[in-house]
């Protein structure tokens, strides 16, 4: 027979403790008794704050506050129906430092009073390459409200004075933040202002200052205690090299006890020792100015036959006839008519231009094909339309801007009046050799080049071409001059001038006649863009 009897008193442990459960009474057991049962408190558990529930003499439910590592509440005597509860150490870490930024290994530190920088960055070996040595900060939570304050200290002085004023102290929870010399520091200092931001209040404006205008990097910045301009300046890594140092602008903006809002602007010659050594205030702006008619570095190219090609840097006044002359003045192979002169912001005008046309064109084949689709037969015309249209959109996605300005380098050159180019940075001009040909491109049977006749006129040079194909617009033909310009040779005027007969370098183009293909209503000015732009580009190449 085996018998088992009731269970007698029992007590229950939970918390951080290695086999929480309830546990049986044998006897008058304590606190230590039931650890031992238990297997022990976790590494995690924080004894000093461990509680006690029980059910006293008048049935109602207390609570003990229990320090389990004094033997007094250890060796407490444990009643049926108690539960132990062992809370977790809190996850707040108390007596480091933490290491950030510009460091070769960012890491936490064991803090001990008395501790300063230098015991912590022994070397600039510790940092990463090019070190800001000017600037560093310290982010400092006073206790117990663990308010936000920053310090700023330059590590070349805490590392050359160590133990002294310029090698800061550090407190319990410090973290240091080092900037690299050429790097972006926005990211780190932005952190700390918003944190700045949030403590600010009416009474307290936010301790932050900002620098903008000819420094490394403008921003806003902490405001630490007693900084001034020159400790802002070096914040921003100081001026850039077209800083203006005869007359920066201070702006201070305070509220007054009418709440009314005051600015204050003052000129600062930073030049000045006594001046950079002014005390800065809360939302202080600081502006450094450029010098007067600074200017980067432009330059020219020069391609092709010029005596001497290459890059030319330029001046304000300078023209594109001056550039020439430095460059030696053309070649005798040089075809001036052919002259191509790019400019970089032309290039992304005609850029954006063939990015709408292409978006519109993308829209209006779309609704052709939504028509088309609602059809129960489709005529083998309009097939082709949609087809023809396709072919465009997959041109005109792979058409570059050319960026191209039209010139006459000839008279350029003769140096009249009307004709000086002034220039711009990132300018090109390229002189091609003397061609003796025409080309024909477009909507001819035989898109060829041809040798140039002056007898023959544009018709001639169809007709060598095969003629036209049955998709040609033959009332829109048009001349691209070598130089570029377009011309309409639809007036009977067309050969009374010398400017208007063809050319060596001509390109005559026969567009898309848009009204025999009715399925996309913006084909016709399609056509004649994409003409003038696509085979304007290869009428370049055949130069």
């Amino acid at each position: 027979v085996v018998f088992i009897p009731a269970v007698g008193p029992q007590v229950a442990i939970k918390g951080q403790i290695k086999r929480p459960a309830y546990y049986e009474l044998k006897g008058s057991g304590s606190v230590s008794d039931l650890l031992s049962y238990s297997g022990g408190m976790l590494a995690s558990a924080y004894p000093q704050g461990a509680t006690l529930e029980r059910v006293n003499e008048q049935n109602e439910r207390e609570f003990l506050n229990l320090d389990l590592s004094l033997n007094a509440d250890i060796n407490r005597t444990l009643k049926n129906g108690d539960q132990i509860t062992l809370p977790k150490i809190l996850p707040k870490v108390e007596n480091v430092i933490k290491v950030a930024g510009h460091v070769e290994r960012a890491e936490t530190r064991r803090w001990t009073p008395g501790l300063r920088v230098s015991d912590i960055i022994q070397s600039i070996e510790y940092l990463k390459p090019e070190p800001d040595l000017n600037y560093a900060l310290i982010k400092r939570y006073s206790k117990p409200e663990r308010t936000l304050s920053v310090h700023s200290f330059r590590i070349a002085d805490a590392l050359k004075s160590q133990q002294s004023e310029a090698d800061p102290v550090l407190q319990d929870l410090d973290e240091l933040v080092f900037f690299g010399l050429y790097g972006d520091r926005s990211e780190e200092v932005v952190k700390l202002v918003e944190e700045l931001r949030q403590q600010a209040s009416i009474s307290t404006p936010s301790k932050e200052v900002s620098v903008g205008g000819n420094v490394r990097y403008p921003g806003v910045y902490p405001l630490v205690e007693n900084m001034t301009v020159e400790n802002l300046l070096s914040a921003a890594g100081g001026l850039t090299e077209k800083a203006y140092l005869s007359s920066a602008e201070l702006n201070r903006t305070t509220i007054n006890e009418q709440q009314d809002r005051v600015q204050d602007r003052r000129v600062i010659q930073l030049s000045d020792a006594s001046a950079i050594s002014s005390k800065l205030q809360a939302r202080d702006v600081l502006t450094v100015k450029a010098i007067p008619e600074w200017a980067e570095t432009k330059q020219i190219t020069l391609r092709g036959e010029v005596k001497f090609p290459g890059v030319y840097p330029f001046h304000k006044n300078d023209t594109l006839a001056d550039v020439i002359e430095r460059a030696g003045g053309l070649t005798e192979y040089a075809y001036a008519p052919g002259a191509m002169f790019t400019r970089e912001d032309l290039k992304a005008q005609q850029a954006q231009q063939l990015r709408e046309m292409q978006a519109r064109l993308e829209a209006d084949i779309a609704k052709a094909e939504v028509v088309a689709a609602n059809q129960t037969t489709l005529d083998a015309s309009k097939a082709q339309g949609l087809g023809e249209a396709q072919g465009l959109l997959d041109k005109l996605k792979t058409t570059p801007a050319l960026g191209r300005l039209v010139i006459d380098l000839e008279k350029v050159i003769a140096g009249q009046d009307a004709y000086s180019i002034s220039l711009k940075d990132g300018d090109e001009l390229f002189i091609p050799e003397r061609k003796s040909s025409v080309t024909v491109i477009g909507e001819v049977q035989l898109p060829v080049s041809q040798l140039f006749e002056q007898e023959l006129d544009y018709w001639d040079y169809i007709e060598r071409s095969g003629g036209l194909t049955d998709k040609a617009d033959d009332e829109r033909i048009y001349i691209i001059k070598a130089n570029g310009g377009v011309q309409m040779p639809d007036s009977s005027s067309w050969f009374a001038s010398n400017d208007s007969q063809l050319a060596p370098g001509d390109t005559v183009v026969v567009p898309l006649d848009a009204d025999k293909i009715d399925q996309v209503v913006l084909w016709r000015d399609m056509s004649q863009i994409f003409y003038q732009i696509a085979l304007g580009a290869a009428a370049v190449g055949s130069l």
